[in-house]
């Protein structure tokens, strides 16, 4: 399980390389070992964390989708997804859940956002991507949402920030761009703190060497 859990409402979310979203009660069962409350399945390996708003948990999928399911289960021991949604590639990153949309990043190289609230089918589009300027990489940096602006890291040495209400095209390009001293690396995930931007990176040599970044 490489993906970290998320906790909501007494229960916790975590994903599995067995391709499985599990929830388990936080306070346990009163045993050394704990059977799920119950369990989601997706098409392929978890990594990523989940996401957990208004009674939905969001997480992605290493086959390219995002699912959405009730928090709460099904009453049963496997729930199906409330719904799915469909990236370009591979989905590493972990969601960001803010104003009414989901935000995720994938191997695609690019941001996808979607309606949380779905579409009222099984398998949703999205409202709007985001692409880098310049050079494009896969994104495993989960996004950060403040202030109406959407932030995220690229492997290709970026920071990039979107307007969450996108452009009123289908593919937008970047309010902010935030370089590194030419390391690529920029998979962890960036942090804003009283107008101040920080992220970590790493270039793609053995050992690795990296820096924060501060912006403002």
């Amino acid at each position: 399980m490489p993906g970290s859990p998320a906790v909501a409402d007494g229960v916790v979310y975590i994903g599995s390389n067995d391709h499985v979203l599990y929830a388990f009660a936080a306070g346990g069962c009163g045993s050394a070992t704990c059977a799920p409350l119950w369990a989601g399945p997706t098409g392929s390996s978890i990594t990523a964390s989940p996401a957990v708003s208004n009674g939905v948990v969001y997480i992605g999928s290493f086959d390219h989708n995002l699912y959405a399911f009730s928090a709460a289960g099904c009453g049963a021991a496997t729930c199906a997804p409330l719904w799915k949604a469909e990236a370009g590639d591979s989905i590493e990153s972990s969601a960001a859940v803010a104003y009414g949309m989901v935000f995720v990043g994938a191997d695609d190289d690019l941001l996808h956002v979607f309606n949380a609230n779905g579409c009222g089918q099984p398998t949703c589009s999205v409202l709007w991507e985001g692409i880098a300027t310049g050079e494009q990489a896969a994104i495993i940096s989960s996004p950060m949402v403040a202030h109406g602006v959407v932030y995220y890291g690229e492997n290709n040495g970026q920071v990039l920030g979107f307007n969450v209400k996108g452009c009123g095209n289908l593919v937008c390009s970047p309010l902010f761009t935030g370089l590194t001293m030419n390391e690529q690396i920029v998979s962890s995930s960036p942090a804003l703190v009283n107008g101040t931007l920080y992220f970590g990176s790493a270039n793609q040599l053995f050992p690795l060497v990296g820096r924060l970044y501060v912006f403002q």
